[in-house]
């Protein structure tokens, strides 16, 4: 990204500190201007509503944060935004998220942007491997051959010709296969760039797993093994053909890595401001159901974010065939290989210490949309239980109050609401057994679907 000459550091969901006349004047031109749904980089197709990269507080008179961490540049300015709970408790997210262990940096990083490169290398290669699921990104071409012998198709009228005016030779044609130099060149060069952020990891193999390795040993392999910026192919406009067309996402983030700027936005359509985010609020939620997918192995636990059945809506008209206010929580548990649905859960990554507009350190819109969840999924005549999880900082959250005077009753009947909580603790991001408070979360889960199977028995 371009330098700047003013850079203010603060927390995700945080009051900015230590702000003069010239930075409160620079953030209100940002909040004008940054669009936080072209900024973020997704982990998924699951995406919730937008919050803004920073808002005003009229009531405190103070700059907050959003829920997004990372870098943004406008103008003269940098703001860069941290993990409220630490790089290490964003690491142990990502890697039980991917499955891997990934990110060894320590706290001498955080103050930099290499916890942000080595992100975006993980997210690089997953989408890459998304991409390469199906193969290589390869072009169709027709090949002639004159010769005795035909190689593919004959070619009559070639063939013919050939013929008359002399030369003993059979024309024939072949459709063959390969490798996209453009889409290959902007890949490679992205791969130069993350290695040459990436140096102090050492070797590229510490930080791209096997199959990665092996997609970009055999696009080097067809290409060559070192990719300029300057290549023609990077700045030619690229096509995608349906063979190709799983690729377009991890170009569209090659070329954003090439350019040192990974994204760009504006309200109003100007490319000013630069910058990458994550959404912590997306983090979360793959982390709670990756934790819970590999955890529950008894019972079926499903992103709901990704599927299509198990649909609801708020209302529904008694005249024609509408409906109005779609529902689709984050989590949802059932039975192996049935359609019941046993457990409703709700990823929420947000503060929860207590304020004048939460008491209770939750926010009442998330009690109203767990009560809407209960109401409307499920079967009418059957119990459904449900939960709002948040992350925990034992010394200022109002969850663990909450969860110690859980279940929580409802209008609906036999259905009751559960907080729950998982600590962030300061442990090694590397480490893939759980620890004490994610047992006690899995643990608490499948009990609260062990209570719903036995309400529903009891019926």
């Amino acid at each position: 990204m371009a330098a700047s000459n003013l850079t203010i550091e603060a927390t995700d969901l945080s009051p900015i500190p230590g702000l003069g006349a010239t930075e409160d004047a620079w953030l209100r031109q940002l909040a004008r201007r940054a669009n936080a749904d072209t900024l973020a980089l997704r982990l998924s197709q699951h995406i919730d509503e937008d919050d803004p990269v920073v808002s005003f507080d009229a009531r405190s008179g103070k700059w907050w944060t959003g829920r997004y961490i990372g870098e943004v540049t406008f103008e003269h300015g940098t703001l860069r935004i941290l993990p409220r709970f630490g790089v290490p408790q964003l690491q142990r997210w990502l890697s039980r998220i991917w499955g891997v262990r990934i990110l060894s940096s320590k706290g001498r990083y955080e103050a930099a942007r290499l916890w942000l490169w080595e992100l975006l290398a993980k997210l690089w290669e997953v989408r890459l491997l998304a991409a390469a699921k199906h193969g290589l990104p390869t072009r169709r071409f027709d090949e002639v051959h004159r010769g005795p012998v035909i190689r593919g198709r004959l070619d009559i009228r070639g063939t013919a010709r050939e013929l008359g005016a002399g030369h003993q030779a059979l024309v024939s044609w072949s459709r063959n296969r390969s490798i996209d130099r453009s889409i290959a060149s902007v890949l490679l060069c992205a791969f130069e760039n993350l290695r040459t952020q990436l140096r102090h990891r050492g070797d590229h193999r510490s930080w791209l797993t096997t199959r990665a390795q092996g997609i970009v040993g055999s696009l080097q392999g067809q290409y060559g093994r070192r990719v300029s910026t300057s290549s023609v192919e990077v700045r030619k406009p690229l096509r995608y053909t349906p063979i190709t067309e799983s690729y377009r996402s991890v170009v569209d983030l090659s070329l954003a890595i090439i350019q040192h700027r990974p994204m760009s936005s504006a309200a109003d359509g100007q490319r000013d401001v630069l910058g990458v985010l994550v959404d912590m609020a997306e983090v979360w939620e793959l982390y709670v159901y990756q934790l819970l997918r590999a955890s529950l192995l008894d019972v079926e636990v499903m992103h709901a974010g990704r599927a299509v059945e198990n649909e609801a809506y708020l209302l529904r008209s008694t005249v024609i065939e509408a409906r109005l206010g779609g529902l689709k929580p984050d989590i949802l548990i059932r039975p192996s290989g049935s359609n019941r649905i046993l457990t409703i859960l709700d990823a929420k990554y947000k503060s929860t210490t207590r304020q004048s507009d939460r008491p209770s350190g939750v926010q009442r819109e998330d009690l109203y949309q767990m009560n809407a969840y209960l109401s409307a999924l499920g079967a009418p005549d059957a119990p459904v239980s449900g939960a709002l999880v948040y992350p925990v900082d034992r010394e200022k959250s109002e969850i663990p109050r909450l969860q110690a005077a859980s279940p929580w009753s409802i209008a609906r009947p036999q259905s009751s609401l559960w907080f729950l909580g998982i600590d962030c603790e300061p442990d090694d991001a590397g480490i893939i057994a759980l620890t004490r408070s994610e047992e006690m979360f899995v643990e608490k889960v499948r009990e609260i679907t062990h209570w719903t199977v036995g309400k529903r028995t009891a019926l």
